[in-house]
């Protein structure tokens, strides 16, 4: 999780991360797995261990520091909870000790899918907000503050984003015709 009481300017705060290894579902109400439609395309239980290609990731980080984002892009966990409500203070205590360095409302459903369907997955999630661990802790988490950190940063993420696809053919296996 980004460190309790950091500035909501400060480069942890308002990056995006890479997110590799933790893709359970820890509190969500369900899964792509159990869906009704899901069970049409034959969904089997997938290996997720390696949910992330790291080509794709090393890709991902080389475009980031060749545009100057190195200082604001971090490579972690990333943890999914159900929504659409910010998670508790006890939430993010719990997803800490897991070892969770962000949570989200989302991410985790695409990329069990994309796995199986053999899509080779690289995640990028933009942090917008910080997390507080503290009960007395008096500012809260605000929505609009939310969408102000994601317009701040949408230009910066799309440079990553256009970059990692014109260059996703200098990954082993990923055809572009």
């Amino acid at each position: 999780m980004p460190q309790e009481g950091c500035a909501q300017t400060s480069k942890w705060e308002i990056s995006w991360s890479l997110r590799t290894t933790l893709t359970s579902q820890v509190l969500p109400d369900s899964t792509p797995c159990v869906d009704p439609m899901m069970r049409g395309l034959g969904f089997v239980s997938r290996c997720m261990s390696d949910a992330y290609s790291k080509d794709l990731r090393k890709l991902a980080l080389d475009i980031s520091t060749e545009l100057g984002y190195s200082d604001f892009v971090r490579e972690g966990v990333y943890c999914m909870v159900s929504g659409p409500n910010f998670e508790t203070i006890a939430e993010a205590r719990m997803l800490q000790i897991l070892g969770s360095d962000s949570v989200g409302m989302s991410t985790v459903p695409e990329v069990t899918v994309a796995k199986h369907c053999g899509l080779r997955v690289v995640g990028l999630s933009l942090i917008t907000n910080k997390v507080s661990l503290d009960y007395n802790h008096e500012e809260k988490v605000n929505h609009e503050e939310v969408l102000h950190i994601s317009k701040m940063r949408a230009e910066m993420l799309l440079k990553v984003l256009n970059t990692l696809i014109v260059r996703s053919h200098q990954v082993d296996g990923i055809n572009c015709n």
